[in-house]
């Protein structure tokens, strides 16, 4: 445990103060923010995504996030989405449903004419987990969304609301947020990283917006050890928040 939780002491990110904070409690509530935003943006939209299904409709997106995505594209938007690749995901979770890089999802992506630059990451042994969204990344009225929706009807329900109906199974009742301010820095900062070491091409980190609120809040992050060369050590920042706590 202490060595775990040693070189989180170092983490990248500061706690920065000016920020704007709104929890989306539910899946409904967040991915129609979301796409709400998608819909605004005029510059750019990366975003991490894990468990993905290719076929399920997006609460106010208007289709699937393919289709939210590739209408981002046809707007001249510059497009980025980290996938998170599991060659075994079958032999792991027997039945579930995930776009993650095979040949065939390749292969279904170019028959779609799907334009937007799309990369898969494998953690040998884990999943990435993470689910972030920059909007308009260093332009003004910049967004960010960070999360835990996956986009799957796999085990569950995640576009519950807080109303939640009776709906005869699992309902996942489950949280995001949105920033606004200097810490959208940071998430812009570490999608910045993931995408430069699968691809060996820079983003241009920006300059931490200008507050737009009143919270104080810091951007914490879990890294294995020897998974990217920029952080060959780890980094486990979340579980020393934990600790701490």
């Amino acid at each position: 445990m202490t060595d775990a939780i040693a070189p989180a002491r170092r983490g990248s990110y500061p706690l920065r103060k000016g920020n704007a904070v709104r929890p989306l409690i539910d899946g409904v509530p967040a991915f129609r923010r979301i796409a709400a935003a998608v819909a605004a943006a005029r510059a750019s939209i990366w975003a991490t995504v894990a468990f993905v299904e290719r076929d399920l409709l997006l609460p106010g997106a208007g289709g699937t996030l393919f289709d939210l995505l590739d209408g981002a594209v046809a707007r001249g938007l510059d497009v980025r989405i980290l996938f998170w690749r599991e060659p075994e995901l079958e032999r792991l979770l027997p039945g579930a449903s995930h776009f993650g890089g095979t040949e065939a999802d390749r292969l279904w992506l170019m028959a779609r004419d799907g334009r937007f630059l799309a990369r898969w990451d494998h953690l040998p042994r884990y999943c990435h987990h993470q689910k972030t969204w920059l909007v308009d990344a260093g332009q003004p009225g910049e967004v960010a969304f960070v999360g835990g929706i996956d986009m799957t009807d796999f085990a569950g329900d995640r576009f519950d609301t807080g109303e939640h109906p009776a709906r005869r199974r699992l309902g996942w009742h489950d949280v995001g947020t949105q920033l606004r301010g200097p810490a959208v820095a940071d998430v812009n900062d570490h999608f910045a990283l993931r995408w430069r070491e699968l691809t060996g091409e820079e983003i241009i980190n920006v300059a931490p917006p200008a507050p737009a609120g009143e919270h104080r809040i810091q951007i914490v992050r879990t890294i294995s050890d020897g998974m990217y060369d920029a952080v060959p050590r780890g980094e486990f920042r979340v579980l020393e928040t934990y600790a701490r706590a």
